[in-house]
């Protein structure tokens, strides 16, 4: 996740007294990746089948499903800003390793080997788009979607326009001006901060307010990127019965370990359980 340019600029402009401006392009970087071909991971672990979505202004959309055998569930994955398929699949991968999933992913659209010009707008469109394509190739399995970061804001739209079977956000925000706010500490005293009509009021605060689906909260104890306190914050203003709702804070984790820790996958495992009770009683 790149977000760090945010205080860079930041750091830049006190000894100049510049306004900051934070962009779109300060969130969202797009990074060159390769596609993903068909084949095994982890010592045949996973089987990797690619994917293509074919979103709503004609781009194509490349990722893959990762399969492997026991799975009860899918989790479909939208990762950050620095998130790229080929380079990052196995890290995701690993996170997931011990628990029955499989998993769904996608290079943002300008990311990769995909095409198309990005904006968090178009971000937002493209996840209910892939979530709608994913639901119907996967009939009858429960699938959770799992968004990490600026992937979380993604999760979060796609929750707030579809019923999941259940949700995770991790490293998430509750509006990007707390966010830029808290990443900017003591330093947003001394400089004058505007931020970009399309990322003002963005992020989970008002779709947690709305939840209908089990949700998971994970963010890492050293989180300097996406302070714990708005997962917190966002945990508490969740509209779902206590049942329904966890908050996990990984001790001595930072902005991308949350997920690699037992803590997590006993998160996932709660979270299958939720689902599969809901299903039940439906």
């Amino acid at each position: 996740m790149r977000t760090r340019i945010v205080l860079a600029l930041l750091l830049a402009s006190v000894l100049s007294g510049c306004v900051v401006r934070v962009a779109e392009q300060n969130l969202i970087r797009p990074r060159a990746g390769e596609l993903v071909s068909a084949g095994t991971l982890d010592e045949g672990r996973w089987v990797a089948t690619p994917i293509s979505v074919k979103a709503a202004d004609g781009t194509t959309l490349q990722g893959a499903h990762f399969s492997k055998s026991g799975s009860v569930a899918a989790v479909l994955y939208f990762g950050g800003n620095g998130f790229v398929l080929s380079e990052h699949a196995e890290f995701v991968l690993s996170a997931y390793r011990d628990t029955p999933v499989d998993l769904i992913m996608l290079d943002h659209r300008g990311y990769g080997a995909n095409q198309g010009a990005t904006s968090l707008e178009a971000l937002f469109e493209d996840g209910v788009q892939i979530y709608d394509h994913v639901r119907a190739a996967n009939p009858g399995m429960p699938l959770l979607v799992h968004g990490h970061s600026i992937g979380s804001f993604i999760a979060g739209r796609v929750a707030s326009e579809r019923r999941l079977d259940g949700l995770i956000l991790e490293s998430t925000a509750t509006t990007t001006e707390e966010w830029v706010r808290r990443m900017a500490g003591w330093k947003r005293f001394l400089v004058r901060i505007r931020i970009d009509q399309h990322l003002q009021g963005q992020g989970n605060l008002t779709v947690v307010g709305r939840l209908d689906e089990p949700a998971l909260f994970l963010v890492g104890e050293k989180d300097e990127v996406t302070d714990p306190e708005m997962a917190e914050e966002l945990f508490v203003a969740a509209s779902v019965p206590a049942a329904d709702k966890r908050l996990i804070v990984v001790p001595g984790a930072d902005h991308m370990q949350a997920s690699h820790s037992k803590q997590f996958a006993d998160g996932v495992r709660w979270l299958l359980a939720r689902v599969q009770k809901d299903q039940a009683i439906d």
